[in-house]
């Protein structure tokens, strides 16, 4: 599935009603009716935090995992040529992983006094886009070697043996080994919604898209 479409369904499944985690960081909201700038300020860090943070909370599925998932899919098989699953590769749990080892703090807000608002985030996460290219690196010569073209092999393609399936597996798994996290700089914005704040839905994709580097 195209990136586009799964940014898509994440901002869907951020704005509807189903019980899930991007639905829990959409619904909160907190009281803006304090009696100070740095009370509101809180508050909103407070409603990005929650945001973030569900976002964050169920790595084994949900819209984050989703776009993840679908990004390495789709990368795998414009440049590899083969789908995760074809070359051995779980993309479901890679998407668990990358969601896992991603860490976040607030830094500061800034209200546009227009009923928006941002609020800045320091975060630790792996970058997909990285992990990919090194695998590619890693990996390209082998499959040239095998013989292995997948969908540029025309009438020629091949798939991968098990034996195959494992060494490329394992490969990929020696690059989640060397992957570190990466410091990057973000922004959430926010929209206010009567007394409270709530995260805006297509910020908060964007934010993910830069933050994974999932170009």
């Amino acid at each position: 599935m195209p990136v586009l479409m799964l940014v898509g369904e994440f901002v869907e499944n951020v704005s509807s009603s189903a019980g899930s985690a991007f639905d829990a960081a959409e619904d909160t909201s907190y009281p803006t009716s304090y009696e100070s700038d740095e009370a509101d300020e809180g508050a909103m860090e407070l409603a990005a935090s929650a945001a973030l943070s569900g976002a964050l909370a169920d790595p084994e599925s949900g819209a984050l995992h989703d776009l993840i998932a679908g990004y390495l899919d789709d990368k795998l098989l414009s440049v590899e040529g083969y789908t995760a699953e074809e070359l051995g590769i779980d993309a479901d749990a890679f998407a668990a992983w990358a969601i896992t080892s991603t860490s976040f703090s607030t830094s500061g807000t800034y209200d546009r006094g227009d009923g928006t608002a941002v609020v800045y985030a320091d975060v630790v996460a792996p970058s997909v886009n990285d992990v990919f290219w090194a695998f590619d690196d890693a990996i390209a010569g082998y499959l040239v070697e095998q013989d292995l073209w997948g969908v540029y092999g025309g009438d020629q393609a091949t798939d991968l043996t098990d034996e195959q399936r494992a060494h490329v597996g394992d490969v990929f798994a020696g690059v989640l080994e060397d992957a570190e996290g990466i410091e990057a700089f973000s922004s959430i914005g926010l929209l206010r919604e009567g007394d409270g704040w709530v995260a805006d839905a297509d910020g908060l994709a964007d934010a993910f898209t830069s933050i994974y580097g999932l170009w």
